[in-house]
């Protein structure tokens, strides 16, 4: 099993949403690396501070843009390399050695799960969001939308990655590109995915994460889908926490 990351984007790019993004990406990066973990890099400036930091990595182009097909390029190029890959996003933690992780199993693959209001506003994100994440989402209690966690992805002996490429080329998703495609990928319901494909592992969001702030007539309300989901799902032995 390899880990891997990935870093794209640009702090000089265009779109107020992506810069931000890519900002909040860059201060997660740990000072030096933690396992023997491969970062597959986009854009020049990001190269340089991988290098800094000691990562192994490969360098794919000089692509500047903020789009998170690059994701699903990160998981065609490892398997073409490792066969056997563990993706962590760089918000994801973990108390456990690198051989610790390598001996625990994983669903093959998984990614594990989280959740919005159905009446959630994405604000600066793409009109289209609101219409994707209702199309490509499993219903509870018909008011909180499911969608796969693309923070951990595990998968071993097929070309994930290429697969969910072919799907986004199909469906052209607006955002949250590999979590719909992993999505149409499993076809099945939210009970399948929780028994199939959900990480036993981690969260997708912890329970003590900040609940939703919904604007009402009467002003905001608070609405914690989080521990809603997590107590869907069930008890599990959590060695990964998504900050």
């Amino acid at each position: 099993m390899q880990i891997v990351r990935t870093l794209f984007g640009s702090r000089t790019h265009n779109l107020i949403y992506e810069n931000k993004k890519w900002k909040e990406v860059i201060n997660e990066i740990p000072d030096v690396p933690k396992y023997n973990e491969v970062v597959y890099v986009w854009g020049k400036e990001n190269l340089n501070y991988i290098q800094k930091c000691g990562y192994d990595y490969r360098y794919v182009s000089d692509n500047t843009d903020f789009d998170f097909k690059y994701k699903l390029e990160t998981l065609k190029l490892a398997y073409e390399e490792f066969e056997e890959v563990l993706f962590l996003d760089w918000d994801v933690e973990s108390e456990l050695s690198e051989t610790e992780i390598k001996n625990l199993s994983f669903p093959n693959p998984c990614m594990p799960l989280y959740s919005y209001p159905k009446d959630f506003d994405f604000g600066v994100m793409p009109q289209k969001t609101s219409e994707d994440i209702e199309n490509f989402s499993w219903k509870l209690n018909d008011n909180i939308l499911v969608v796969p966690n693309a923070c951990l992805i595990y998968f071993k002996g097929f070309d994930l990655g290429s697969e969910l490429i072919s799907l986004h080329k199909k469906y052209n998703f607006s955002t949250l590109i590999e979590e719909f495609a992993f999505y149409k990928w499993t076809n099945c319901d939210l009970d399948k995915y929780i028994n199939e494909y959900d990480c036993p592992h981690m969260n997708g969001r912890p329970d003590e994460s900040k609940p939703f702030l919904i604007e009402r007539s009467f002003g905001f309300e608070e609405v914690n889908t989080t521990i809603k989901l997590n107590n869907f799902i069930g008890k599990k032995t959590i060695h990964f926490k998504h900050i």
